[in-house]
């Protein structure tokens, strides 16, 4: 179903929701405003008041009937999901600045999260593709519905946590609602036919996207192939959600027999015994029985240039483009010549005189880039690399660590679990938000020269290394309490920054300086919690 064309706004009517994530309203409203008045095309902003009664459908209709012809939503999946209700069933195409928690949508479809680069995409010449949608009711969802445990975080976790600490407050919500979860029976419908499970999640995907990276729901699943994925996740114990945790981290989902997964390109029915909440799209709408129809097609969204529409573009217009997109060459073709969606990219731009034009710091940093990032590339080196660089993402890799040792070994170390995970992760959500927003730094595959970049590529940016500090704050405070393999956790911990050079993710300078930040991080705000508890 994908249908992509080159075309240029002329009209603009963008609807900004002021409370969405963690954004900064005052900064992201100067950014669209300078980006739309740079683009030269008539605009027109809309507030979101955030009031339940309020109609973005008729706001976003009355605006089409005034001749705007591309409308913008800004802010988290809600609000994409609300604005887009509005345009399903016209030629108008939407664009998207992501300014929510987890913006499952926009990276589903590789837009950018820098506010200013997604403004840009849309006020110069770009491209739309079709994606289908799915139809509760009078409504339509573009990108999932959920019951379950899934279903239960989002109703569970407050605006004020996800204002404070963004995705992680989904995941601390999540643990405890695990903790005292049981499956549930779901009765579906899918096409005409009938099945049973017992299950804690039951999942219609229109896009592949947990709302982690590089977490997904499994392979194969886009929201341009004119049909809804149905995932059925059937877990009850933490050794099942362990097991299913393995299998996504290796991008092995379909070889586990505790996930389900069914087509549907016409109807869709959910039943429960107990009715159980129902999200869509990040917001709760209901309680099962559930719904849904498959329509195909539904919507034009604004997505980043194809590589191979940059030859009919005016003059001087893909000097706009990412790098990345202008100048990969993707090793193991598909046979229609297509590039593999994963693998390993080399980018062979800009020349090599740029680097000798950097400044000393950078030049050198580049150059020690290049020594690691092209040593031997093999299949089995690739995939261990990018197997523990997926498991240590968020220091989930010493998360899962020590429950393993609380369910198999000693139960008395739940204590200490819970002593480390809340420095553990203040280190990586500072680093990976206020820190990396601040400085802005590109990713190593987009600048340097012939940079190997294996895997499926970061839309963050590059410094300080997220992984490289969540990685070493867990070392640090787990050797506090197993000092006795303290060499191991480090060796662990640089064995993961080695990984993200190797990958083509980052600069040494991001790894060395992310280490040391978020072991930093961590000590300082162990002992504000240790002395915090000591008051009281």
């Amino acid at each position: 179903m994908s249908d992509r064309a080159a075309r240029r706004a002329t009209k603009i009517f963008a609807v900004l929701n002021p409370v969405s994530g963690r954004t900064d309203h005052p900064a992201l409203r100067e950014i669209l405003e300078r980006c739309l008045a740079d683009g030269e095309q008539p605009y027109e902003i809309y507030e979101t008041s955030g009031e339940p009664a309020e109609d973005l459908v008729a706001v976003v209709r009355d605006a089409l009937a005034r001749g705007f012809d591309t409308v913008v939503a800004s802010g988290g999946d809600g609000t994409v999901s609300a604005v887009a209700e509005g345009v399903i069933g016209t030629d108008v195409p939407l664009a998207i600045i992501p300014a929510g928690t987890a913006n499952v949508f926009a990276r589903e479809l590789k837009i950018p999260l820098d506010t200013a680069e997604a403004c840009t995409l849309f006020t110069q010449e770009h491209t739309t593709a079709r994606v289908d949608a799915m139809q509760v009711g009078d409504k339509h969802f573009i990108l999932q519905i959920g019951i379950g445990i899934g279903s239960l975080m989002i109703r569970d976790t407050s605006r004020e946590a996800k204002s404070r600490f963004g995705r992680l407050a989904y995941l601390w919500t999540a643990v405890n609602t695990l903790l005292g979860f049981q499956s549930r029976r779901f009765m579906l419908t899918i096409d005409g036919q009938r099945h049973r499970y017992s299950a804690s999640e039951v999942m219609l995907a229109n896009g592949g996207m947990l709302g982690v990276e590089p977490f997904r729901w499994g392979e194969n699943i886009h929201p341009d192939d004119g049909q809804i994925d149905v995932c059925v996740v059937s877990a009850n114990t933490w050794r099942d959600y362990l097991h299913v945790f393995w299998h996504a981290v290796r991008g092995k989902q379909r070889q586990s027999h505790r996930l389900r997964y069914f087509k549907a390109r016409k109807r869709i029915t959910v039943n429960t015994k107990e009715p159980l909440p129902i999200q869509a799209d990040g917001e709760i709408i209901g309680t099962t029985p559930l719904q849904v129809t498959v329509v195909p097609g539904a919507l034009q969204v604004v997505v980043p240039l194809l590589p191979e529409a940059v030859e009919h573009l005016p003059a001087g217009s893909a000097n706009e483009l990412a790098l990345g997109e202008m100048a990969a060459v993707v090793e193991g073709m598909a046979d229609d010549d297509e590039p593999v969606e994963e693998g390993v990219a080399v980018v062979s731009e800009p020349k090599e005189e740029v680097i000798q034009r950097l400044p000393l710091w950078q030049a050198v940093d580049t150059r020690l880039f290049l020594a690691i990032n092209h040593l031997p590339h093999t299949v089995v080196s690739d995939e261990a690399m990018y197997s523990l660089t997926t498991i240590m993402n968020g220091g989930w890799g010493w998360v899962g660590g020590l429950l393993v040792r609380v369910i198999w070994v000693d139960k008395r170390d739940l204590k200490i679990l819970r002593e480390i995970l809340p420095p553990l992760w203040l280190a990586t959500l500072i680093v990976e938000h206020p820190i990396k927003g601040y400085f802005r730094r590109k990713r190593p595959f987009i600048n340097v020269v012939k940079a190997i970049a294996v895997g499926r590529k970061p839309s963050t940016f590059s410094f300080p290394s997220g992984h490289s500090a969540a990685s070493f704050a867990g070392a640090w405070l787990i050797a506090r309490h197993y000092p006795k393999q303290a060499s191991l956790w480090y060796g662990i911990a640089a064995l993961v920054g080695f990984s993200r050079i190797y990958l083509g993710a980052h600069y040494p300078s991001d790894v060395v300086i992310g280490a040391t930040i978020g072991t930093l991080i961590a000590e300082s705000s162990r002992r504000l919690i240790d002395y915090l508890d000591g008051s009281d």
